[in-house]
């Protein structure tokens, strides 16, 4: 081998070791954007929250819970500051009483083999409070207990890793103090100081009921190339390839079956 090949081969390896360790540093990235949302929103900070969306990139765009889609830098201000900022405030003094913390946690990010994009959940659980008429004086705060999931795609923005799609999906939404298996579907939840909220594109989202079984979605995300070619992690429908419905022919095999399967998708290497 001729020091020319010696130094193109070792180029080429620099590359590549420069690239994976660039894909590796973009998970603790991602990781601290979210926690940084999930900070800003519980602080009341609209305009941090956005600072952690894609806003200059096409198709940045929000789903929360049940309640519909947001689109574009027009979408996502209107959901934080004249939707969310405003109901807080319509509560008065300041949000006094005023609770609402997300922690998030078991993180599974799934950076793209060409490190421009990257898909993402967490599971998600912690308290709230809320009042049922934030403009009655009278009316007092309930204490609620809030668990779901949030499903993300993140893009390189400008050399930061931005939310590009966001999804919350929660299973769980009821009082403190009852057992959860009492809770009710909040389909029907529309605040009125928020115009628009139940008319919007709605995704997937089907909270916890102990008289349904329960669906696996959304679904954990898998390794991919480019994002071109693959579908976002968030706000958009299970299909039927998704098999989302619980069958226990999934669990239906023998040990011999399964290291066939096992052998058949990951080759063992001598």
């Amino acid at each position: 081998m001729t020091v020319e090949e010696r130094l193109e081969r070792l180029e080429k390896e620099l590359r590549i070791t420069k690239h994976e360790l660039a894909r590796a540093q973009a998970v603790t990235e991602i990781a601290n954007t979210m926690a940084r949302y999930n900070y800003y929103h519980s602080g009341g900070r609209q305009r941090e929250c956005l600072d952690q969306f894609a806003m200059r990139t096409p198709g940045v765009a929000i789903e929360i819970a049940m309640w519909g889609q947001y689109h574009g830098p027009e979408g996502l201000y209107e959901n934080y500051v004249e939707g969310i900022a405003r109901h807080e405030e319509a509560a008065g003094d300041g949000r006094k009483g005023w609770y609402c913390e997300h922690p998030i946690y078991n993180p599974l990010i799934e950076v793209a083999a060409d490190g421009k994009t990257a898909k993402a959940e967490w599971q998600t659980f912690g308290p709230e409070t809320a009042k049922a008429n934030p403009a009655d004086p009278a009316c007092e705060y309930d204490p609620n207990w809030m668990y779901g999931k949030f499903q993300a795609d993140f893009i390189l923005e400008n050399g930061h890793w931005k939310i590009w799609h966001l999804q919350v999906m929660p299973d769980i939404m009821c009082p403190t103090c009852e057992p959860f298996t009492k809770q009710k579907p909040h389909d029907d939840f529309i605040p009125e100081d928020m115009p628009g909220f139940g008319d919007r594109v709605k995704s997937f989202c089907e909270e916890y009921d102990v008289n349904k079984v329960r669906k696996f979605w959304p679904q954990p995300p898998e390794a991919y190339d480019t994002f071109e070619g693959s579908r976002m992690h968030a706000l958009h429908k299970p299909t039927k390839e998704d098999q989302i419905e619980y069958s226990y022919q999934y669990n239906d095999f023998t040990l011999e079956e399964y290291m066939a399967y096992l052998e058949a998708k990951d080759p063992w290497k001598e």
